[in-house]
């Protein structure tokens, strides 16, 4: 398969957000940092970055140090399904190269799956501790973020097609999936598409949209923004090039491109008073026609057959 997957976001990209370790403050010393919740308002020591980090890499931990159990399990039980698949299913992930047998799909379905659910703890976490930094005067231009559950219904809301940002964001998708759909010609032979492969399609649509905008439009920007005393350029700037680094290995010369993508889609979450759901909507109906696309102008492998030289 020719390697346009890779405009993709990777379940892998979990790896880049560390750099972003080196641009958040450090914490006070002295304080607790996994104690027990509390009533006071007192915001956690490491409730922005260190607590969402870790919930990034083990999915709940954030939760339970906030004393939500149920909500700890459901992301540590939805990790542990997805690496479970991925497992059973021997399928070596590789973002260049999307697989067309049915146990692999199931596989990379169940391996984005678990990142999904990493990215949603890291959000969610962050969300918690927000609440408290904002008692104490902080992160007040969060006015309209979105709760987890309303992330899962942004893909599939109508109002959003009521916007111009949506529609010169799917025009932006027109052009990606034309120019995937080009490359295919019409002597060659191409691998049949099934009705799996939209429901393959959907899946890592659904996880990559709804949780690498949360993650990084609905964590990371924020973070960097509070960080940054607001100073929007910057922030965006910073969360568009990790972004776009997470992209280099698979997207290669499309990368600067899904940078300037992440940029917009910053600048929108600011104008939508840092809700996410409109990019969860434009996330993932461009990952379904990128990967559709990419499906579609599968080849088939080329068979050679070479015959010894017969000397007379």
């Amino acid at each position: 398969m020719r390697k346009w997957s890779g405009i993709l976001a990777r379940p892998r990209m979990a790896t880049v957000v560390l750099v972003a370790a080196a641009t958040v403050p450090a914490e006070p010393a002295g304080a607790q940092e996994f104690a027990p919740q509390d009533t006071t308002g007192t915001a956690k020591t490491g409730s922005e970055f260190l607590i969402p980090m870790g919930s990034l890499f083990l999915p709940g931990l954030g939760q339970f140090i906030y004393g939500d159990r149920s909500s700890g399990f459901a992301y540590g039980a939805s990790a542990v399904a997805g690496y479970g698949l991925y497992s059973k299913s021997g399928t070596l992930f590789d973002s260049g190269d999307l697989p067309r047998d049915t146990d692999e799909q199931v596989g990379t379905s169940g391996l984005f799956l678990a990142s999904g659910a990493s990215y949603l703890s890291a959000y969610d976490a962050f969300g918690r501790g927000v609440r408290d930094h904002q008692r104490e005067g902080e992160y007040a231009f969060l006015t309209d973020r979105a709760e987890v559950s309303d992330l899962f219904t942004a893909p599939f809301d109508p109002g959003f097609l009521g916007r111009w940002t949506t529609w010169a964001n799917l025009a932006y998708t027109g052009v990606i999936t034309g120019i995937v759909l080009s490359d295919r010609e019409r002597d060659a032979s191409y691998e049949p598409f099934r009705g799996r492969d939209v429901g393959f399609a959907a899946a890592l649509s659904l996880s990559a949209g709804i949780g690498e905008e949360a993650a990084f439009r609905g964590w990371l920007f924020p973070l960097f923004h509070e960080t940054f005393g607001e100073r929007f350029w910057l922030s965006n700037g910073l969360q568009s090039l990790l972004f776009a680094a997470g992209h280099i290995g698979g997207a290669r010369k499309f990368s600067g491109v899904i940078g300037a993508w992440a940029f917009y889609e910053g600048w929108l979450t600011r104008r939508n008073g840092w809700s996410v759901r409109e990019s969860i909507f434009h996330h993932f109906w461009y990952d379904m026609a990128v990967v559709i696309a990419t499906l579609v102008t599968d080849e088939r492998p080329r068979v050679a057959l070479t015959f010894p030289t017969i000397r007379f």
